[in-house]
């Protein structure tokens, strides 16, 4: 079973794996928030985005993290108020869980596994869309994406076809 790793507290995840083991069932989670995270890596971006155009997607791409901070922050503790098996008040999840997201949240090599991946495809298409005047389609996000990540790309597929 492939499942969107969301924000869900690591604790959790591996009770859910625990249980679905039980009854016969491998879970695989998504390397970042959801699937659509796969397609946001830094090196795919590049080879998408025409090197003249490189800049300006660069300071949207600051202005995407920007304006989905809070939204990804409130979903990421709340998930974990909810979920952490010592059911921890909100003070205690923000003091411990928000350093190691604000850390990640930052780096411009992971940082894109922690936005929201639907949403922040969906800016990365019109970026592309306005500046070439053409659809980033499936098609060219699959290629670059297998083309930039080849070995990351193959071991996800190996954990969600494994037997």
């Amino acid at each position: 079973m492939l499942l969107d790793r969301d924000y869900y507290p690591d604790e959790y995840l591996k009770k859910v794996r625990k249980e679905l083991k039980k009854v016969g069932i491998r879970l695989v989670l998504t390397p970042g928030k959801e699937i659509q995270n796969t397609f946001l890596t830094p090196s795919t971006i590049k080879a998408i985005i025409p090197e003249e155009k490189q800049e300006d997607w660069q300071e949207t791409w600051e202005r995407v993290f920007q304006n989905e901070y809070n939204n990804c922050l409130g979903s990421f503790l709340k998930l974990h108020e909810e979920f952490c098996n010592s059911h921890k008040d909100a003070k205690t999840v923000m003091t411990e869980f928000k350093p190691k997201f604000d850390k990640n949240w930052k780096d411009p090599q992971k940082r894109y596994l922690y936005i929201d991946g639907k949403k922040a495809l969906g800016y990365l298409r019109k970026f592309y869309r306005d500046h070439t005047k053409e659809n980033l389609n499936q098609q060219i996000l699959v290629e670059a994406t297998v083309r930039t990540n080849r070995r990351r790309v193959e071991s996800f597929v190996k954990k969600v076809f494994a037997s």
